[in-house]
C-alpha cells in the first residue's frame, strides 16, 4: 500500500488569532523553498563587510574581509582601526565607544567583531595608520530561523503563513508576526536546535504577543 505524507497546510499552525489583518507582507530572501508554518528571522546585516586601508596609511598590512565575522554586538557603520604603532591598533565602533585593542598576527575576537587577523605587510604600521571594517545593513528580507548566524537571522520573528518557493529569486509572503496563538508541534523549526535556542526563539516571538503553546 502506499503512504502519502501530506505537505504542510496554510496556516494549519494558527490556533487562535485576533484578526487575520494583523497579518503582514514580508519579503522572503531567495535560495530555497519556504513551507507553511516556518519559523523567520529577519536578515539586518549584510552577509559581508568590507574593510579599506587609509590611503594615507605608512604601512601596507592588510585584513582578510572574508574572515571578518559580525558579533551579536555589530553595529551598522565603519568600525576604526587607528595604529597606536607597527603592532597595536584600537578598535573603535561605529557609535564611538571603544573595544579591546587589536594586536597584529593574533587572531581579534569580541562581541561586535571576531575571526579577523590584521597581517603585517612589507611596510611597518605607524601610529595613526588605519584600517576601516564596515558593516552594511542586510536586505531586512525573512530567512528561516539559524541560531547560528549573527546576522538578524538568529532572533525569531515571524511564522510563514503559507509557503513560497523562492529557489530562484526572492518572493513576497504573508507573514504571521503578532496577536496570535500557534501550536508549536507544527512549526517547522531549524534542523538540529536546541531547546534552549528554541525557548529563546519562543520567548523572541512572544515579545510581539505571538504565542507559542
Amino acid at each position: 500500500m502506499t503512504t502519502y505524507v501530506q505537505a504542510p497546510q496554510d496556516g494549519a499552525f494558527l490556533m487562535r488569532e485576533v484578526d487575520w489583518a494583523f497579518r503582514e507582507t514580508g519579503t522572503l530572501k531567495a535560495g530555497q523553498v519556504y513551507h507553511p508554518g516556518t519559523v523567520l528571522a529577519q536578515q539586518g546585516l549584510a552577509d559581508n563587510v568590507v574593510v579599506a586601508a587609509d590611503g594615507g596609511n605608512t604601512g601596507n598590512g592588510t585584513i582578510d574581509d572574508a574572515t571578518v565575522v559580525t558579533g551579536k554586538a555589530a553595529v551598522l557603520g565603519a568600525y576604526v582601526l587607528t595604529a597606536l604603532d607597527a603592532t597595536h591598533f584600537s578598535v573603535t565602533t561605529p557609535n564611538g565607544n571603544n573595544l579591546k585593542n587589536a594586536v597584529v598576527g593574533t587572531e581579534y575576537a569580541s562581541t561586535h567583531l571576531s575571526g579577523f587577523t590584521i597581517t603585517a605587510g612589507g611596510t611597518a604600521f605607524e601610529a595613526g595608520d588605519i584600517l576601516t571594517v564596515t558593516v552594511a545593513a542586510g536586505t531586512g528580507d525573512f530567512v528561516a530561523l539559524d541560531p547560528a548566524k549573527d546576522d538578524g537571522s538568529q532572533i525569531a520573528k515571524a511564522i510563514l503563513f503559507s509557503g513560497q518557493d523562492a529557489k530562484v529569486s526572492a518572493q513576497k509572503a504573508v507573514l504571521v508576526t503578532r496577536l496570535a496563538t500557534v501550536d508549536g508541534n507544527r512549526l517547522i523549526w531549524p534542523e538540529g536546535i536546541t531547546a534552549d535556542q528554541k525557548t529563546a526563539a519562543i520567548a523572541s516571538l512572544a515579545t510581539n504577543h505571538l504565542l507559542v503553546k
